[in-house]
């Protein structure tokens, strides 16, 4: 069996972000990080707002980041709360444009810049916890037992280490919200600015990817999805030439294949008080699509964390770790604010049940 100082299990940006804190602010400590085979994973396509820059300097990576090219982003074109569009423009904003990402291009930096400070991967998945005197073993599936004086939980929405805890509560979920997502590809035009535009049992959510592709995904609550059979190809497709702003994004491209469902909601995971094992990124706190701010909470959450993680075994001050989760806490409550007041612009369809929800929260 293997000893670190430190466990991270997952290797996505909250993971990443964390062991690449750990090395920058605590260089001595050791870093394992157990990130599970995730196989054909689906995520929305992400745009990162102006304000990412700051958490990619913040982890030494912002440099690299540029390197990568990834392409520029303007605006956001939203049809919401009436018919007619408006753009969202980033020129306001001190950095003036946001960032259209590629995903596996940018999750390789964050791994290769992890890899950098020193930390071991192992592609495992953790399926036991213990805590002892010394911290934790955590037992993987076909790997050796790996020990930790501490753990921070970067899973995902899963929450896959927080939950192997025995009397966890259950995560607080506002909504049943369910991204139903096709592809497109051998799209003609090399710009698409990033849309999102409401209907009477949900919204549409339409971005470019790299390459031509484009990425659209019909969003509604579980329940809505299966009576409204989106998940059909035909019912979907049916559905986006009712859009205005959707369907022009994608009118001369070809699907990639049926639409695949992936979970969306907004929830938050409490984390135990007392114990060395925090939760970051969407193992805390999940939200929205429509805030664009998964991945840098992640990045920030991963790296506040590694902070009190580190302070927390240098020092034995245990008031950090508790000072973090009272970050998860009010950050959740700012976004549940946030979250109810931006549904509520959209008052068109309010007896549908969709947005009853949402106006009733």
């Amino acid at each position: 069996m293997t000893t670190f100082d430190v466990l991270i299990a997952g290797g996505g940006p909250a993971g990443c972000a964390a062991a690449i804190a750990l090395g920058l602010h605590a260089p001595e400590l050791s870093i394992c990080i157990a990130d599970a085979p995730r196989g054909d994973a689906v995520t929305l396509g992400e745009t990162l707002p102006p304000p990412a820059a700051a958490m990619l300097k913040q982890l030494g990576v912002y440099e690299s980041f540029v390197a990568d090219g990834h392409e520029r982003s303007f605006r956001t074109v939203s049809a919401w709360g009436s018919a007619k569009p408006a753009a969202n423009e980033f020129l306001g904003h001190v950095h003036q444009h946001g960032w259209r990402l590629d995903r596996p291009r940018f999750d390789a930096m964050l791994r290769t810049r992890a890899l950098e400070t020193g930390a071991h991967w192992t592609h495992a998945r953790i399926t036991g916890l213990a805590q002892g005197d010394a911290g934790w073993t955590a037992q993987c599936d076909g790997d050796a037992p790996i020990a930790a004086r501490f753990a921070i939980d970067a899973t995902g929405r899963g929450a896959a280490l927080l939950r192997l805890l025995p009397h966890m509560p259950r995560p607080q979920t506002l909504d049943r919200l369910i991204a139903c997502i096709v592809h497109f590809e051998n799209c003609a035009s090399p710009h698409a600015d990033t849309s999102v535009e409401s209907f009477e049992d949900g919204w549409w959510f339409a971005t470019g990817l790299p390459c031509g592709k484009r990425l659209v995904a019909l969003m509604s609550d579980s329940d809505i999805v299966r009576r409204l059979r989106a998940a059909d190809p035909n019912v979907w497709h049916g559905r986006l030439q009712e859009t205005q702003l959707a369907r022009r994004l994608v009118q001369d491209g070809h699907p990639c294949g049926p639409p695949r469902l992936v979970p969306a909601g907004s929830r938050y995971q409490a984390a135990p008080s007392g114990l060395p094992l925090l939760g970051a990124g969407d193992a805390a706190s999940s939200f929205d699509p429509l805030s664009s701010q998964g991945i840098v909470k992640a990045l920030r959450s991963g790296a506040f964390a590694a902070y009190a993680a580190a302070d927390f075994l240098k020092s034995g001050d245990a008031r950090n770790l508790a000072r973090y989760r009272a970050f998860v806490d009010g950050e959740f409550a700012a976004y549940r604010r946030t979250w109810r007041e931006h549904y509520r612009h959209e008052a068109r369809w309010r007896e549908r049940a969709f947005w009853r929800r949402r106006f009733l929260d």
